[in-house]
């Protein structure tokens, strides 16, 4: 073979390691560039999540304080509520046990059948004999 033709097959032998060196760069560079976009969208993606994560919790905050106020307000309107069925008891009793008086009953009676204390009994007994001293 002749000096001319050795002579570009030589140069282009010992241009192929650098091409393929070249190529294999670029082809990582391409992919540093893919894997980077990618990344950046991953990010962008968690700070969403983040920023609705964030948000649920402020909402699930709130309304475990709306949850725990609802509750206090039902307590305090349930022991509202016994205390006005207890007053009306009360009330039906008292008024009951003082039809009986008007009719006779002493305080004995008004203890067993309205179920009054004693005390009440006897309070209620005098006040209707102070009211009959009157008219």
């Amino acid at each position: 073979m002749s000096m001319n033709l050795l002579l570009p097959v030589l140069v282009v032998l010992s241009l192929l390691p650098a091409s393929m060196a070249l190529f294999y760069a670029r082809r990582c560079w391409l992919q540093t560039r893919r894997l980077e976009t990618e990344l950046r969208n991953s990010n962008e993606r968690l700070e969403k999540s983040i920023k609705m994560m964030l948000f649920m919790q402020k909402c699930l905050r709130s309304l475990q304080q709306q949850t725990v106020e609802a509750g206090r307000k039902l307590r305090q309107t349930s022991s509202r509520q016994q205390e006005l069925e207890t007053r009306d008891f009360n009330n039906v009793a008292y008024l009951h046990a003082s039809k009986l008086v008007r009719m006779g009953a002493d305080s004995e009676e008004l203890i067993n059948n309205c179920g009054l204390s004693p005390a009440e009994a006897r309070l209620l007994a005098m006040m209707h004999e102070g009211q009959k001293g009157r008219a």
